[in-house]
C-alpha cells in the first residue's frame, strides 16, 4: 500500500535540513563522502554558466547530469493544470530512473545529487558495496517515490549509514 503523498509531506513539512551549498566543491565532497568515487570514473560537479553554445563548450564533458535547482511549485500548478485539461503528461514508466520524492525541506540540493549520482550508471558500478550511497541505492531500488519520502526511505537511510537521516 502507497503511502498518500499529501499525507507523507504535510507529516514531513517541519522537517529541514541545512541546505546543501549549491557549489561544485560542496557537492563532490558530498558525493566522496557518500561513496561515489568521482575521481575513479572521471567525473565531477562544475558549474554551467548559461545554456548559450559558448558557455557549454566551457564544460568538461561528456556529461552525465544537470542539477537545475529550483521552487517547483511553479512547475506542479503546471503539471495539474495539464493534466486537468487531459493533457497525456511524459512518463518515466519502461525507464530505468532512480528518483525520490523530497519531503524534506532545504533537502533540494541533496536529493539532486544523489539523483545525479544514482542515475549515471559510471558512478553506480563503480560504488563499493559497502558505501552509504550503495547501501541506500540497494534500499530504496523498486520502491515507489512516495513511499521512499516516508517510511520505507528512513529504512533505506538507516541502511545508508544515515546518509539522508
Amino acid at each position: 500500500v502507497m503511502a498518500d503523498p499529501s499525507a507523507v509531506a504535510s507529516k514531513h513539512a517541519r522537517i529541514h535540513w541545512l541546505p546543501l551549498e549549491s557549489n561544485p566543491d560542496v557537492f563532490t565532497q558530498f558525493a566522496a563522502r557518500a561513496g561515489c568515487p568521482l575521481h575513479r570514473v572521471n567525473l565531477e560537479f562544475c558549474d554551467v554558466f548559461g545554456f548559450d553554445d559558448e558557455l557549454l563548450m566551457m564544460l568538461p564533458g561528456p556529461a552525465v547530469a544537470c542539477v537545475l535547482l529550483f521552487d517547483t511549485k511553479v512547475f506542479d500548478a503546471h503539471r495539474e493544470t495539464q493534466r486537468a485539461s487531459g493533457r497525456v503528461l511524459p512518463t518515466t514508466e519502461g525507464i530505468d530512473l532512480f528518483y525520490i520524492k523530497q519531503f524534506v525541506g532545504n533537502a533540494c540540493g541533496t536529493i539532486a545529487a544523489v539523483h545525479s549520482m544514482l542515475n549515471a550508471p559510471e558512478c553506480v558500478a563503480a560504488m563499493e558495496p559497502d558505501a552509504p550511497l550503495a547501501m541506500f541505492h540497494a534500499a530504496a531500488r523498486g520502491v515507489a517515490a512516495a513511499e521512499e519520502g516516508d517510511d520505507k526511505a528512513k529504512k533505506a537511510a538507516e541502511a545508508g549509514g544515515g546518509l539522508l537521516a
